[in-house]
């Protein structure tokens, strides 16, 4: 037979992104016979599981449906998708959790798990040893990834499988960083992870562990990063170039599970795991494309083609990482393995990352109130307070987690331009924007944000746009999603939407700037 599945409602967006972060927990369903003394019909045992992902649900969600395929929908999940993601220890905490028995289950970036004590991960980001997403696809096909995850089993976690991450670059700040000699001294933003820092370090370079999640970064004088990241976070403010086909390494997720998953219950997930890899690198390359697509709207941040021999250059720089990394029997074994792959496979090297003449210009998007002052028909200060039950109320997937989703909402439109902000208790939030009024349609055009407090990282982006249907009446402004009204809410911002805005007052005579 084939359990049915319950599945609690999902918290869903935050304020950042169209597709924002899932929190909740993880449901593993597990059928077991059970007939009553008469005879009755069977009734479904349901093993629950708390899990925790550091990154986002994109990046799971072909796992996810892998293993609602295989398992003929008797088991499920519900994602804590980007668990302490701004926090320097989150990574090294999930792996704790998990042992620890505070959570069964993990997704965690393989840069994290030779700090745990796991090397078996290390050979899969060896600098620029996976340096395309077809190599990457590749080797995570390979009995290798089985071997590695074996490797968990000396902390007590059972290893599930190794899921496709972005390619990361270096890109400059204060500095170029076209060649390994450009990096000595140079202090380098970075994710922490036992194997890039020995890397950085060994070109001269001072790591700096960051966060990133819009951490300001302009004081370092480079960074390692994916396209993802640099658009998605408006890092290309302050990096001004990256090596176009230099990669560093990819931030692979290795899904690891509690010793008390059932054997039946491993084989689906690593099963799924393995069937997801395609999946997750087109996934991946999808958010490289967005970012990608933000950075060449904004103009700002050039692409350097390196030749052969100046990739070589690199490879050679890093040589003493692999010397390094050589001492461990397992990885020494891995390594060689990954150069037989690149020696059989024939994977062609990713296209170099440009932009498009006709997108080197900046946006035009909205006229600035200095091209159009004329007053529009929804000018005036607005305030809508929500909490998490009018969300749950309203049926909108509200991340419940970040309290930059609720609270009080202030927005002031005065002749084309928006002020936006957010409070509720110690997180506070506000973002700049412009906007546009044709007929019943609204169009916001967010030029930035910024926030204090906890989890006020969810802040809006330059380039992100917001497009709504509105209504004013006798004061109450309402807005409905214009691209789909009838769209899965988790697509879109709902934050807004959760009850209707008071209009409170005119436009004061000037309007703050926001810009904490």
């Amino acid at each position: 037979m084939v359990c049915s599945t319950a599945r609690r409602a999902v918290a869903g967006t935050v304020i950042t992104t169209v597709i924002g972060t899932v929190i909740s927990t993880v449901v593993l369903v597990g059928c077991a016979a059970q007939v009553d003394k008469s005879g009755g019909a069977e009734v479904p045992e349901t093993l629950v599981l708390t899990g925790i992902n550091n990154r986002t649900l994109g990046e799971i969600a072909p796992f996810d449906e892998q293993v609602a395929a295989l398992s003929g929908g008797s088991m499920s999940f519900e994602w804590d998708n980007g668990w302490h993601k701004e926090s320097m220890t989150g990574e090294i905490d999930a792996i704790t959790a998990v042992r620890e028995g505070t959570a069964d289950f993990a997704v965690v970036p393989a840069r994290a798990w030779h700090n745990a004590g796991v090397t078996s991960f290390d050979a899969l980001i060896a600098p620029m040893a996976l340096d395309s997403y077809a190599f990457q696809d590749a080797v995570l096909r390979d009995p290798i990834v089985d071997q590695m995850l074996a490797g968990t089993d000396s902390i007590g976690l059972t290893g599930i499988g190794i899921l496709p991450g972005p390619l990361r670059r270096p890109g400059g700040i204060s500095r170029e960083l076209r060649t390994p000699g450009d990096l000595q001294g140079a202090r380098i933003a970075m994710s922490p992870g036992g194997v890039p820092e020995r890397s950085l370090r060994e070109l001269g370079a001072i790591p700096v562990p960051t966060s990133f999640e819009g951490t300001d970064i302009s004081g370092a004088d480079g960074m390692e990063g994916q396209l993802g990241l640099v658009g998605g976070s408006v890092y290309d403010d302050d990096v001004k170039e990256m090596a176009a086909n230099v990669n560093l390494w990819p931030r692979l997720l290795v899904v690891v599970g509690s010793a008390r998953l059932s054997d039946e219950q491993i084989e689906i997930l690593r099963a799924a795991a393995r069937a997801a890899v395609p999946a997750t690198t087109q996934a991946q390359h999808g958010a490289d494309a967005e970012g990608l697509q933000a950075i060449c709207r904004r103009a700002q941040l050039a692409f350097i083609p390196e030749t052969t021999a100046q990739v070589q250059q690199w490879r050679t720089a890093f040589q003493p990482v692999y010397d390094w990394l050589a001492e461990d029997a397992g990885t020494a074994k891995f390594l060689t393995r990954i150069e037989q792959l690149r020696a059989t496979v024939g994977t062609a090297d990713d296209p170099p990352p440009s932009c498009p003449a006709e997108q080197q210009d900046s946006p035009s998007a909205v006229p600035s109130s200095s091209e159009s002052e004329a007053s529009t028909s929804i000018d005036g200060v607005y305030q809508m307070t929500s909490t998490m039950q009018d969300a749950i109320d309203m049926g909108l997937p509200i991340d419940e987690n970040i309290k930059a989703n609720i609270g009080t909402f202030t927005w002031t439109f005065d002749r084309g331009q928006l002020t936006e902000t957010q409070a509720n208790g110690p997180t506070e939030t506000w973002a700049n924007a412009t906007y546009e009024v044709v007929g019943d349609t609204l169009t916001v055009s967010y030029q930035g944000g910024g926030g204090r407090g906890p989890e006020s990282s969810a802040q809006r982006k330059r380039d992100e746009v917001d497009v709504w249907i509105w209504s004013l009446y006798r004061d109450q402004l309402t807005i409905h999603w214009k691209a789909n009204p009838a769209a899965d809410p988790a697509i879109y911002p709902s934050n807004y939407a959760v009850k209707p805005w008071s209009r409170i007052g005119d436009v004061p005579a000037a309007t703050p700037t926001t810009g904490h």
